[in-house]
């Protein structure tokens, strides 16, 4: 059951990273209720600084392998034999 769990919970974590819809329906052009990606979104598109955006989009691909990591790490299955 453990990597059923840890496949879930990856898919969440990384679900919760990519809300953009969402808030800005709720929230509008407001700037607190940002999530991290409508930041990433208004600094690439709407300030059209593409190399701080890229930056940026890594340093979030980097944040969700971590979590994956861990989560695979902590929750994997250990097998007695």
């Amino acid at each position: 059951m453990g990597p059923a769990i840890a496949v879930a919970g990856t898919y969440r974590a990384l679900e919760a990273v990519r809300t953009l819809e969402g808030p800005l329906l709720v929230a509008g052009t407001d700037t607190d209720g940002r999530t991290v990606t409508a930041l990433l979104w208004d600094t690439t598109f709407s300030s059209f600084e593409l190399g701080l955006g890229a930056a940026m989009s890594v340093l979030l691909l980097v944040m969700s392998a971590l979590v994956a990591v861990v989560l695979m790490s902590l929750l994997r299955v250990r097998r007695v034999v």
